[in-house]
């Protein structure tokens, strides 16, 4: 019952900002929880988990329902969603080891502050990836990003969210934890697409260890 009530909560609130469609169409909101009830009922074991909505609401937009649901599943079991879905801390530490690797290479100050203010990555990093940026980026970026990840694979996520730190360091740095972390999760509209891909493809890979 309780994650019944919460895909409710979710197909009402998630995407008012991000994906108008969404606020006013209830054909699309209905849809977004038969899918995400559906992918709940074929895979128990998961259940539902806060970032799948913004995953299927994306897919809707682009497919007719059924396909939605093939793509969705499919999507869900790549290894790194699985892991994150499924709150295997090996597989979120695995990810995030190779984050910070680029977060210390491209971004030192803001690592630097992270580590100062006690800003962990796995507060904030790994919800970033479970809804594929869809909480704190506008929709236009979004689905670019989907484009880059399904060609590149997970490294290009590691690269978004960078770039998403990029965007966001004059608000960061100096900032208290609280502050931060509030900087984080807020969701940016106004942000250039060109701008933010231009500074994506600039994030330089870490030498390897």
């Amino acid at each position: 019952f309780s994650s019944l009530r919460m895909i409710e909560m979710d197909a009402k609130k998630t995407f008012e900002a991000t994906l108008p469609l969404y606020r006013s169409n209830k054909e699309m909101q209905n849809n977004l929880k038969q899918l995400v009830t559906c992918y709940m009922a074929y895979r128990p074991d998961i259940g539902y988990v806060r970032g799948i909505a913004e995953v299927a609401g994306v897919l809707l937009l682009f497919s007719e329902p059924w396909v939605s649901f093939l793509c969705l599943t499919n999507l869900l079991n790549m290894p790194l969603f699985q892991g994150l879905y499924r709150f295997d801390w090996g597989v979120a530490c695995n990810f995030i080891s190779k984050y910070e690797k680029y977060l210390d290479f491209n971004l030192p100050a803001v690592a630097k502050h992270f580590k100062k203010t006690g800003v962990t990555s796995e507060s904030y990093v790994c919800d970033w990836v479970k809804c594929i940026f869809g909480k704190i980026l506008p929709l236009s970026i979004v689905c670019r990003i989907w484009d880059c990840f399904l060609f590149e694979g997970e490294t290009f996520l590691i690269r978004a969210a960078v770039t998403v730190l990029t965007t966001r360091k004059h608000r960061i740095l100096g900032a208290n934890i609280d502050r931060c972390m509030e900087n984080l999760n807020s969701l940016t509209l106004d942000l250039d697409a060109e701008m933010f891909f231009t500074t994506c493809f600039t994030v330089k890979t870490p030498a390897p260890q």
